[in-house]
């Protein structure tokens, strides 16, 4: 992967949105809601699915390697 920065350093403002920690994203803002959505959704899946992440990500129609991914991107 390749990010391309203004200066000699990469900062918040040079990386996508759904990069971004969910403290740097107001709550009230579109990231920010989708972000506490999908947050909402994979833990109500989970618990569905008895904390097993495969029959999550298949509940889902996600891949469990990006379900994973997502898991620790969103902190749950």
């Amino acid at each position: 992967a390749v990010a391309l920065a203004e200066g000699e350093e990469i900062g918040p403002a040079d990386l996508p949105p759904e990069l971004l920690l969910s403290e740097q994203l107001p709550p009230d803002s579109f990231h920010g809601q989708v972000e506490e959505f999908r947050r909402r959704l994979i833990r109500e899946t989970l618990a569905r699915c008895g904390g097993n992440q495969t029959r999550a990500a298949e509940a889902l129609k996600l891949q469990r390697t990006y379900l994973a991914r997502l898991i620790r991107q969103l902190g749950i």
